[in-house]
Formats: C-alpha cells, structure tokens, sequence
C-alpha cells in the first residue's frame, strides 16, 4: 500500500494497492495518483521532492516483503521522508515482524533493507550514507 500516512490516509483514503512484485513503472503510477505524489511531484509550484528515491525506498521495500514472503508477518515504514529533489528520502521509523521460519536452521535472507546509523549533516537533518 502506497500513501499518505497516519491519520491522512484514513481520512482521505488517500492510497493505493500493489500486488508484488511491482515493476517500478508502476510504483511511480502508483506514487503520482495519490496526494501525496502530487505533493512530491511539487503540487502548485512547491518545490519538487525526490521522486526517484521514492520510487527506490518503496522498490527496495517491495523487494524485502518478496523476498521474505514466506516469514513477513507485518511491515510498515512510515513515515517515509522525501527530501528535496535529489537529497533523498529517509524511512523515519519501520516496523518489521517475521515469523520463525519453517527451517530454523536456514533462516531467510535475501536483498533488502539494512539497517545503518544515518550521519547528522546539520541541525536536525539526516542524509542517507552513500554506498
């Protein structure tokens, strides 16, 4: 599910479903129909977002659940922070819940995401890490 968060979504039912795995074509569809794209996309003049690391974040987000699949029993990132066009977006807080897996010997692992530290850049400001 793709959308405004908190309590937008639930008041303007502002989201969109995706079946996985989702092509990134349709991510960004996805993305530019709600209102929070149009926001991202620089509604009324505003200043762009980085739609690109939107597109990434929810890819790489995407791309975990698949991979997990067969353990994931909750996943929920938001809010996802869209800087600046070309400064990135930054997954402010998640939450994660898998299952043991089926073989607890041989847990699941896959591509993903990876928590690391975020280095400060300046007053309250986070960037992610290059690499």
């Amino acid at each position: 599910m793709i959308g405004s968060g908190g309590v937008l979504a639930e008041l303007t039912r502002d989201t969109r479903t995706l079946l996985l795995p989702a092509p990134r074509a349709e991510i960004r569809r996805a993305l530019l129909a709600s209102a929070a794209g149009q926001l991202i996309a620089g509604y009324r003049g505003g200043r762009p977002g980085d739609l690109e690391a939107a597109v990434d974040a929810c890819a790489a987000i995407a791309g975990f659940a698949a991979a997990h699949a067969d353990t994931l029993v909750e996943l929920d990132v938001n809010p996802l922070l869209v800087r600046p066009e070309g400064e990135g977006a930054v997954a402010a807080d998640a939450l994660v819940r898998l299952a043991a897996p089926a073989d607890a010997a041989a847990p699941a692992r896959g591509p993903g995401l990876t928590p690391r530290p975020l280095p400060r850049t300046g007053p309250g400001i986070q960037r992610p890490m290059s690499g």
